[in-house]
């Protein structure tokens, strides 16, 4: 019987991949090779430089403005396009060079098949991505909706609640709703009114939506939807939009979700200009605090405007307003820096004090603690001098 000797390692050359083996338990021990000297490391993968195909020539979709202003439909109107494996071996990528690059940032694994390239800035987009990946599959009698579709209306949902794609099935035969890892899908019906389009994308209406999304959200997360989809509308057509909504959910009456809805609706106020005044106008009413007067103009005696505040209390004299990183960064003009912005709003306080107002200033860190925020403004309005001219 002839033995045969044992193969020899292979040569060492470039970086040497090293897979966990089946039959150790705990951590693996890699043990020194007698043609090595010295230690022994494991450099990392180097990023390929590999192209992208540019999105930018693709349509776009166009949002409002404002302080709810979107920043952009990323895989719709210019921003980070979706992969599948199949485009990414083309490019030269093999499946280790594909795990590798989702390791270190490279690319962002959004489901089975499917990549974006680099990491998405939040939550938002990254759902946007998914939808972008799953717009293939929806089939012809799909439409996203609930909450996936609040999210390309460019409406605040909660990063935790942004799971799967939401969407609705026309009932066409009998069945109801599927869910799984990356589709959740409700039976329903939909009027041909209440379809609309968004860069191609088969979306339900705005009234539709906002309907469907606050059945499925809390209370004040369901009011900071609504203000933002109340606002992005209100030079047109915010009382259309509020009575369609409420139209949907008559209908929807016995539905899981509705009456709570419909009251989220009654607290909406599409003056809200930002999630954080919304939630902070919800806590104030939760600790019995009068409801403020959103945007309330600040005028001298000879009527003209001297600032426009987010919250005002004439009868106690009192303006309120929601400071915060977000809000300077918007006030900024080109060529100037923070400090200038700072400086800027100090003369504007100054202005409003002038004429005998209170300013109560809070961050939106404050509302972790309600109680303590609410006496500090109920203080405040017992100080204050009735404003009503």
């Amino acid at each position: 019987m002839v033995t045969r000797p044992p193969l020899a390692d292979p040569p060492l050359v470039g970086p040497r991949i090293i897979r966990p083996r089946r039959d150790v338990v705990g951590p693996r021990t890699i043990r020194p090779r007698r043609d090595v000297v010295g230690p022994r490391t494991i450099p990392a993968m180097p990023r390929r430089a590999l192209a992208w195909p540019d999105p930018r020539d693709e349509q776009g979709h166009s949002y409002p403005q404002g302080r709810w202003r979107w920043t952009g439909v990323p895989g719709f109107d210019g921003g980070m396009a979706v992969y599948t494996t199949s485009q990414l071996h083309d490019s030269g990528r093999n499946d280790r060079l594909i795990r590798r690059e989702v390791e270190i940032g490279g690319l962002t694994r959004l489901r089975h098949g499917c990549y974006a390239p680099g990491e998405p800035v939040s939550p938002e987009q990254r759902h946007r991505l998914l939808i972008e990946a799953t717009r293939g599959r929806l089939g012809s009698t799909t439409v996203v909706s609930h909450l996936s579709a609040a999210v390309l209306h460019g409406w605040p949902v909660p990063a935790a609640l942004l799971g799967p794609v939401t969407g609705t099935r026309m009932r066409v035969t009998a069945g109801g709703g599927d869910v799984s890892a990356w589709l959740h899908t409700y039976a329903g019906s939909l009027e041909a009114s209440e379809i609309v389009e968004i860069a191609g994308v088969r979306v339900t209406s705005p009234a539709r939506t906002a309907a469907d999304a606050a059945r499925l959200l809390p209370r004040n997360d369901a009011v900071v939807m609504l203000d933002a989809a109340l606002h992005l509308t209100r030079r047109a057509e915010d009382r259309d939009l509020r009575l369609a909504i409420a139209a949907r959910l008559a209908i929807d009456a016995r539905r899981r979700g509705a009456r709570a809805a419909e009251a989220a609706l009654r607290l909406s106020d599409g003056l809200a200009e930002s999630p954080a005044e919304s939630s902070s106008r919800l806590t104030f009413l939760d600790h019995g605090i009068p409801a403020p007067v959103l945007q309330f103009e600040v005028v001298d005696r000879f009527g003209r405007v001297v600032a426009i505040t987010d919250f005002a209390w004439p009868e106690f004299g009192v303006v309120g307003e929601v400071d915060g990183r977000t809000k300077y960064e918007s006030l900024l003009r080109p060529g100037e820096s923070a400090t200038d912005v700072i400086v800027r709003e100090k003369r504007r306080e100054n202005d409003i004090q002038a004429l005998g107002w209170l300013v109560f200033r809070w961050m939106p860190s404050d509302l972790a603690t309600p109680a303590g925020l609410s006496g500090r403004l109920r203080r405040m309005l017992e100080m204050g001098v009735p404003h009503l001219a």
